[in-house]
């Protein structure tokens, strides 16, 4: 052991010998170390019996006493609702209620902003760039060779540009492109 484990364990000693001593020199200092000696004993047994009760704060909740129903209704007048519990400790302030007169509902227009070509029409086009299998996102840009056209009207110009992202497709072995087509139009 080095000199200061010692120095440590020799004032643990001093400072627990001086606290015997003085409980023992006491008036009754002796009687008072058997009676919780006692204590303690007994207590020992009840230490694994389980709490049976506890002392919890309860704040208790009122119920609201019920308004009588009234059919009337008023336009654009606050209602206010107020706490009907006398004992209530908290202020709380009053809760307004607005009510909206009822709106016209909004005709939703069916016909398509612009012209249009329906879905799944297929462009004619060109491939630009070189599509590179070895890298996982690679973008796709090509040509468009012939026009569009849809009910007598030019829907997308021919020299148009079209831009997509090329994927590998690891069922067929060869390089796909699902997703969306961005067309910037000449």
């Amino acid at each position: 052991m080095n000199s200061r484990t010692v120095v440590i364990a020799a004032v643990g000693l001093v400072l627990s010998g001086t606290v015997l001593g003085l409980a023992v020199l006491q008036r009754s200092g002796q009687r008072k170390i058997a009676e919780r000696q006692k204590e303690l004993a007994l207590d020992l047994g009840n230490l694994t019996q389980p709490m049976t009760s506890s002392i919890r704060n309860f704040a208790p909740v009122y119920p609201a006493k019920p308004k009588p129903h009234t059919r009337q209704r008023e336009g654009r007048r606050p209602i206010e609702v107020q706490d009907n519990r006398e004992s209530s400790p908290a202020v709380s302030s009053p809760l307004t209620i607005f009510a909206a007169d009822p709106q016209p509902a909004k005709t939703v227009s069916h016909e398509p902003k612009g012209d249009y070509a329906p879905a799944f029409r297929l462009i004619k086009c060109q491939l630009v760039n070189t599509v590179d299998s070895s890298n996982t996102a690679t973008p796709i840009i090509g040509l468009v060779t012939e026009d569009l056209w849809w009910n007598g009207k030019l829907i997308i110009r021919a020299n148009s540009e079209v831009h997509g992202v090329a994927n590998v497709d690891r069922v067929r072995e060869r390089i796909a492109s699902n997703g969306e087509f961005t067309f910037v139009l000449n």
